[in-house]
C-alpha cells in the first residue's frame, strides 16, 4: 500500500496519467499563449479603430500602436495574416475557437481524470479489502480502524483524485506561459508579478497551516465538550440528588473556556491572514497593469500589450489558486494513506512471518501452558494436555471453565497470551483463516449475516465449490435448520406466471391435502375458504376481503377508511355495529391487560390493542363516552372498526360476533368482489379454489383455509399432513428451493438464537473440513434437541475430527460418541476420563487434505 496518493495514482494508471500530464502541458502553454496573443491584437485593433490613428490615449498617456495594426495585412498569430476588413470576424472566431478548444480539452481531461480515479479506487479497494480480510482475528481492532480510514480514502470525488498529478503541471505551465509573455512585453512588470506571486504563495502556506491549527483547536473543543456531556449524562442521578445543575453548566463552560479562547484567537488571525492573502493575489495583476501603462508611455508599449500582460498576470494568480487547492486535497489525503499503509503493512508482515511450509491437518494436538485473555466465556490460565486428530473430542465443564476459550483458540479465533498449541508439532498460529476453513473449521462466535438470499448466506465461505449446494440439504438436516428453511419456503409467495407447472402441482396438492384430512377424520382442523360461507377461524377483515391485498390500498388497517369499503359497510348497515364491536373489544382488552407489563407474548398474540396504541384508544373511548361529534368522531369510528376487523370469534372468544352479523358480512364480501372497480383490481387478488393466489403464501395456498384455533394440537397435526402431501407430490425440494431463495434481512433475520448459531454450523459442514470445532451451536436448544444434534454431528463427521464444547448434561447423555473427553474448570484441564493420546481412529488410509498456507 502506497503512503503517497500521487504514487498510488501513478501505479494504478501510468499510461493515462502520462497522457493527462501531456494534456495539461498543452492546455497550459500553447493555448494560453494563443489566447493572450488574440487578446493583444483585439485590444490594439479596438484602439486603432476608435482613434483612426497609429496612436491612442490611455489614461492621458499617448500610446503608439504596433506596426501590425497600422499596416496591411494584420498578423493576429505568427504566420496567420488577416485583411483589415476581416479583422473583427477573425478575432471573434479565434477567441471562440480558443474557448471551444479549452472546453474540449477540459472535457477530455475530466473524462481521463474520472477513469484514472476509478482505477485508483479499484486498486485501493482491492488492497484494503485484501489486507483486512487477511488480518488475523487478534488484529480485529486494527482492521476496524483500517475500515474507517478506507471510507475517508475512498469517499471523495474520484475525478479530483485522478487529476492530482496533472494539477501542478497545469498550474506550472500557465505560470511559465504568463511570465514568458510578460517578459517579452516589459521586464519591470515581470519582476513585480514574481514578487507578488512569491508573497502570495508564502501567505497561502501560512494560511493553510493556520487553518489546520483552527481545525485541530475546534476538534479539541468538541472532544472536551463531548467528554463533559458524557460525564454529565452518566452522573445525572448525583446531579439530581445534590441539585448541582447550575454548577455543572458552569464547570462545562470553564472546561471549554481555554480551548474556546485559543480557537477564537486562531480564527481572528486566520481571517486577517486570509484578507492579506487576497490583497497580495490581487496586487499582482494590478502592479502589472500599472507597470505596463508606465511602459506604454516610456517605451511605446501598445494597449494590447498592456491588456494582455494584465490578463497573463491574472492567469498566473488563478493557476496559483488551482495549485493551492490541489495541494490542500493532497495534504488531507496523505495522513490517511500513511496510516492505511502502516496498518495494512502490519497485516502483510504477519502473513510473511508465518512458516510457508504446508501445515498438517492430522496428528497429535499438544497444549502447553496455554493462557488466553479474559472473556465472558472464561479464560485459559496456563493449561496443558493433548489429544489426537482426527478423533471425536468433547470439551465439558462450566460455561466459564475455559472449554469455550480453548475451542476459540483451536479454531484460530483467539490468540493466546502465552503457551503453545501445536498440531503434529506445528504451531497453529502459523495457520491463516483459509487453512482453518478447509482443515480446522470453527462453528462459533457471532453469526455474520449479509443482505442477500438465505442460500448465499448459508454457502458463505464455499465460493468456488460447485458441489457445496448439493451437500446443503444434508448439512441443514444435521444442524437442524431444515424446518426453518421449510417454514420460510411455505411463508414465501409464488408467481404462477413464472412457474405455471409448479402452480398446477400446488393446486393438486391442495385438493390432496383436503382429501387426506377427510380420510383421517380431521377435516374440522382446517376451515376451508368458501365464497358463500363465513370462516369462523379467520378475522372479520379476512372474511370481507376474501383474498390477499397487494400493496397498501386494502391493507387490513386501511380498510375502514377506504371509500369503496365504507360504502359497502354503510349499505349493509354494518358501520355502527362494527364500531360498537371495536369499542367493546377495546374496553375488554384494556381491562384484561391493564396490569400486565409490556412484553409478554400472550398479550401480543391475544390483545387487539397494542401497548403503543393504548393511550390513543383510551382517549377514543373517553370521547365516545362523552358523546363528542365532529371530525374526530369520524376518525374514531374508523379506528374502532379497524380493531373489530382484526377480531376472530374462535381465537379471541369474547362472544361479540353473532350469526346475525355473519350473513351481512358475507354479503359485503360478495358485493366487494362483484363491484370492485377496474382501477382497484390490481390492489387485491380474490381467492379461487382452482388456482394459486400469487399474493398469498405457499402455506395459505396449500391449506386454502384457516387452521382451527380452538382444537388442541391442530397446527402440529395439520402440518404433518402438509409434509406428507409435499413428499407425495415431490414438492418438498421446491419448498426448500423457494425458502433458500428468500431474501434475508441482516438487521432482522427473523431467526432464533439457536437458528443463528446453526447457520455457522451449516457453513462449516457444507465445506466438509478435515476437522470441525464447535463452540456454542447447542446453547439455545432444548436438551433433547441438543443431544440429537450432537449425534447427527458425530455421524456426519465419522472418520474426521470433531471437537465440541458441551454443557455437562449434554456431555453425559452423549459420552459414548467421544474418543476423549477434556474437562475444563478454572481455565485448566482437570480431567480426561478417556485416553487422549494415540490414534483413537485408524487414519492410515485417510488422505490428508493439507495445503500450503
Amino acid at each position: 500500500m502506497e503512503r503517497d496518493p500521487l504514487r498510488l495514482v501513478w501505479r494504478a494508471a501510468p499510461g493515462l496519467t502520462s497522457l493527462l500530464v501531456v494534456l495539461a502541458l498543452l492546455a497550459g502553454l500553447p493555448l494560453v499563449l494563443a489566447v493572450l496573443d488574440l487578446v493583444s491584437v483585439a485590444m490594439d485593433a479596438s484602439a486603432a479603430a476608435q482613434s483612426g490613428r497609429d496612436t491612442v490615449s490611455v489614461l492621458r498617456w499617448t500610446v503608439k500602436l504596433p506596426d501590425r495594426i497600422s499596416q496591411e495585412p494584420v498578423v493576429i498569430l505568427p504566420g496567420i495574416p488577416v485583411a483589415r476588413r476581416d479583422l473583427p470576424l477573425a478575432l471573434g472566431g479565434g477567441l471562440a475557437l480558443a474557448v471551444l478548444v479549452a472546453a474540449v480539452l477540459w472535457w477530455v481531461a475530466a473524462a481521463m481524470a474520472g477513469r484514472i480515479g476509478r482505477l485508483t479506487h479499484d486498486l485501493l479497494v482491492e488492497r484494503i479489502s485484501d489486507g483486512i480480510a487477511s488480518a488475523p482475528v487478534a488484529a480485529s481492532e486494527d482492521a476496524r480502524h483500517a475500515a474507517l480510514l478506507a471510507g475517508a480514502a475512498i469517499g471523495g470525488d474520484r475525478r479530483l483524485l485522478g487529476a492530482l498529478p496533472a494539477v501542478p503541471v497545469f498550474a506550472g505551465a500557465v505560470v511559465v506561459a504568463a511570465l514568458a509573455w510578460i517578459i517579452l512585453r516589459d521586464l519591470e512588470s515581470t519582476a513585480l508579478l514574481l514578487v507578488s506571486l512569491c508573497a502570495s504563495a508564502f501567505a497561502a502556506n501560512r494560511l493553510d497551516a493556520l487553518r489546520r491549527q483552527v481545525t485541530l483547536s475546534g476538534r479539541s473543543v468538541a472532544t472536551t465538550l463531548q467528554q463533559d456531556l458524557i460525564d454529565l449524562a452518566r452522573n445525572l442521578s448525583a446531579v439530581s440528588r445534590h441539585g448541582t445543575q447550575s454548577s455543572e453548566k458552569d464547570r462545562i463552560a470553564e472546561d471549554l473556556r481555554p480551548s474556546a479562547r485559543l480557537t477564537d484567537r486562531l480564527e481572528r488571525r486566520h481571517a486577517a491572514l486570509a484578507a492579506g492573502t487576497i490583497v497580495l493575489m490581487l496586487a499582482g495583476p494590478a502592479a502589472v497593469l500599472a507597470a505596463t501603462l508606465w511602459a506604454a508611455r516610456a517605451h511605446g508599449l501598445s494597449a494590447g500589450g498592456s491588456a494582455s500582460a494584465t490578463v497573463a498576470a491574472a492567469m498566473a494568480v488563478g493557476a496559483l489558486v488551482i495549485h493551492r487547492t490541489g495541494r490542500r486535497q493532497l495534504d488531507e489525503l496523505r495522513p490517511v494513506f500513511a496510516e492505511l499503509a502502516r496498518l495494512l503493512g502490519g497485516f502483510q508482515s504477519r502473513r510473511r512471518s508465518r512458516d510457508e511450509t504446508p501445515l498438517p491437518a492430522l496428528g497429535p494436538v499438544e497444549i502447553a501452558d496455554l493462557a488466553t485473555p479474559p472473556s465472558p466465556d472464561g479464560r485459559l490460565a496456563g493449561t496443558s494436555g493433548g489429544f489426537f486428530l482426527p478423533a471425536h473430542i468433547a470439551l465439558e465443564g462450566p460455561r466459564d471453565g475455559g472449554a469455550r476459550s480453548f475451542a476459540a483458540v483451536l479454531g484460530g479465533q483467539v490468540a493466546p497470551t502465552r503457551g503453545r498449541l501445536t498440531l503434529a508439532g506445528r504451531d497453529l498460529r502459523d495457520a491463516d483463516g483459509a487453512w482453518h476453513a478447509r482443515h480446522l473449521a470453527f462453528a462459533g462466535g457471532e453469526t455474520y449475516l449479509f443482505a442477500g438470499s438465505l442460500l448465499s448466506n448459508l454457502l458463505y465461505g464455499s465460493s468456488g465449490d460447485v458441489e457445496a449446494e448439493a451437500r446443503l440439504p444434508d448439512a441443514l438436516r444435521v444442524a437442524g435448520l431444515d424446518s426453518m428453511v421449510e417454514r420460510r419456503g411455505l411463508g414465501a409467495k409464488l408467481d404462477p406466471r413464472r412457474e405455471p407447472r409448479l402452480a398446477e402441482r400446488l393446486v393438486e396438492a391442495r385438493r390432496a391435502l383436503r382429501a387426506s384430512l377427510d380420510e383421517a377424520g380431521q377435516s374440522a382442523l382446517v376451515e376451508p375458504f368458501d365464497p358463500a360461507r363465513y370462516n369462523p377461524h379467520a378475522t372479520i377483515g379476512e372474511n370481507i376481503l376474501f383474498g390477499a391485498a397487494i400493496g397498501d390500498t386494502f391493507r387490513e388497517d386501511r380498510l375502514p377508511s377506504h371509500p369503496f369499503m365504507r360504502s359497502l359497510l354503510d349499505a349493509e348497515g354494518l358501520t355502527r355495529p362494527l364500531a360498537d364491536m371495536g369499542e367493546a373489544i377495546a374496553r375488554t382488552t384494556l381491562e384484561m391487560f391493564s396490569d400486565i407489563p409490556e412484553g409478554p407474548s400472550i398479550v401480543a398474540n391475544f390483545s387487539l390493542v397494542s401497548f403503543t396504541d393504548r393511550d390513543e384508544v383510551e382517549r377514543i373511548l373517553d370521547r365516545r363516552e362523552a358523546g363528542q361529534r365532529g371530525a374526530a368522531s369520524g376518525r374514531d369510528t374508523e379506528r374502532l372498526i379497524g380493531i373489530a376487523l382484526r377480531y376472530s370469534e374462535r381465537r379471541h372468544r369474547l362472544g361479540l360476533l353473532t350469526q346475525e352479523l355473519e350473513a351481512p358480512l358475507v354479503r359485503v364480501r360478495t358485493a366487494f368482489a362483484a363491484k370492485l372497480p377496474k382501477s382497484l383490481e390490481p390492489a387485491v387478488e380474490i381467492f379461487d379454489p382452482d388456482r394459486i393466489c400469487a399474493a398469498a403464501s405457499l402455506r395459505d395456498n396449500l391449506l386454502f383455509g384457516r387452521i382451527a384455533d380452538d382444537r388442541a394440537a391442530a397446527e402440529r397435526t395439520v402440518m404433518t399432513h402438509v409434509r406428507r402431501i409435499l413428499d407425495r407430490f415431490d414438492l418438498e425440494p421446491e419448498v426448500i428451493r423457494i425458502g433458500l431463495a428468500a431474501r434475508l434481512d441482516p438487521i432482522d433475520p427473523a431467526m432464533s438464537m439457536a437458528e443463528l448459531s446453526a447457520v455457522e454450523l451449516v457453513r462449516c459442514i457444507v465445506r466438509m473440513p478435515d476437522n470441525l470445532v464447535v463452540e456454542h451451536a447447542l446453547d439455545h436448544l432444548p436438551h433433547a434437541e441438543a443431544v440429537a444434534t450432537v449425534r447427527r454431528l458425530a455421524e456426519t463427521m465419522a472418520g474426521r475430527g470433531l471437537v465440541i464444547a458441551l454443557s455437562d448434561p449434554v456431555a453425559a447423555a452423549t459420552t459414548d460418541l467421544y474418543d476423549a473427553v477434556l474437562r475444563f474448570e478454572g481455565g485448566r484441564i482437570v480431567g480426561q476420563p478417556k485416553a487422549a493420546q494415540g490414534p483413537a481412529i485408524d487414519v492410515s488410509g485417510l488422505p490428508s487434505r493439507a495445503e500450503p498456507l
